[in-house]
């Protein structure tokens, strides 16, 4: 049972190259980048991760039982703008990843673990699926010859991911280990906004640094390093984004409409927001929205439509358009 959760584990550690680690030689080698080279864009994330026993090449790989991922500084999570996943653990052991509803996957991943037990049953490989919930992922692992389930919950911060690992069966001192590690993280956004969004600015060096640190069974620490590509602009953006807008009644109007805005710029967009009057209506980082007005729950006369965009170069804009309620 517990082997799937490994498997989970290793699969959050989806990044990785250059290799510290005080007096220790690497107990692991990753590739890791961004499915994106854009600033401030919605991205996902492919990685592969192999790990050994640097003494003996043949022998089962160091086990680790906790995982510390920081992106690169400037990216964010916002677990806030997809579908989520509420499915308590018993539920999701019942009916497995489809307790959750589809919007709401965002990774997955294949992953062997190796017991260190001799003979062909030494080995298995673990199917996982990420899940989106609120401040974390749900791991759902299901192990592919027994069909056994695991589930896992990793605390997810702003730019972080942390998860502990249970000890899986295997052989001492350490229990089964994760040997390779392939996943496929996807890029999903809504009208809320991206759930991964890269750095908002390319550095002069051409990429960004992502990290990760492992903490073995053996008391052990190693951080890794990955390094993934990113654009920078020919020249430098110092224009604010151009706002069109649709939709909008020139007469008065007495039942709902939906005001339609377009976002032009150079850049990419950090933010849109939509405010009727006082009141925030609709939140973006797409170069369209559509918004629905409720005129019938608004008081005669005239109000105001407010839309205010940002792009990723910090530039911004504000337009204001006005349309009138009839009186009854």
């Amino acid at each position: 049972m517990f082997r799937g959760a490994a498997v989970a584990v290793v699969a959050i550690a989806v990044f990785v190259g250059d290799v510290s680690a005080v007096s220790e030689p690497p107990r692991q080698t990753y590739s890791e980048r961004f499915t994106t080279d854009v600033p401030g864009a919605s991205t996902g994330r492919l990685y592969a991760i192999d790990f050994f026993d640097p003494d003996d090449p043949d022998a089962k790989p160091h086990a680790f039982s906790h995982l510390h991922v920081e992106l690169a500084k400037g990216a964010r999570f916002d677990t806030s703008a997809i579908p989520q996943c509420t499915a308590s653990d018993a539920e999701l052991m019942a009916a497995g990843p489809s307790a959750c509803p589809a919007e709401s996957r965002v990774a997955t991943d294949e992953t062997v673990i190796d017991t260190g037990f001799p003979g062909p049953g030494r080995y298995s490989t673990t199917d996982i699926e990420f899940f989106n919930n609120q401040d974390e992922l749900v791991l759902v692992t299901t192990i592919r010859d027994l069909g056994a389930r695991v589930v896992l919950r990793a605390q997810v911060g702003e730019n972080t991911i942390d998860l502990d690992v249970p000890m899986l069966p295997g052989t001492p001192p350490d229990g089964g280990a994760a040997k390779s590690q392939r996943g496929v993280w996807e890029a999903r956004s809504s009208e809320s906004g991206n759930f991964l969004t890269t750095p908002p600015t390319c550095p002069k060096s051409g990429f960004w640094v992502n990290r990760i640190t492992w903490t073995y069974r053996d008391g052990t620490e190693q951080t890794a390093e990955s390094r993934s590509p990113c654009e920078r602009s020919s020249r430098s953006d110092k224009r604010g984004p151009k706002i069109r807008a649709a939709g909008i009644p020139d007469e008065c109007a007495t039942r709902p409409f939906r005001a339609r805005f377009r976002i032009i710029d150079s850049s990419e967009l950090r933010r849109v927001r939509v405010r009727l009057g006082r009141d925030r209506i609709a939140a973006s980082r797409r170069e369209r929205l559509k918004v629905r007005i409720p005129v019938p729950r608004l008081d005669p006369g005239r109000h105001t439509i407010e839309v205010k965009a940002t792009d990723v170069a910090g530039n911004r804009n504000k337009r204001e358009l006005a349309f009138r309620r009839c009186a009854e």
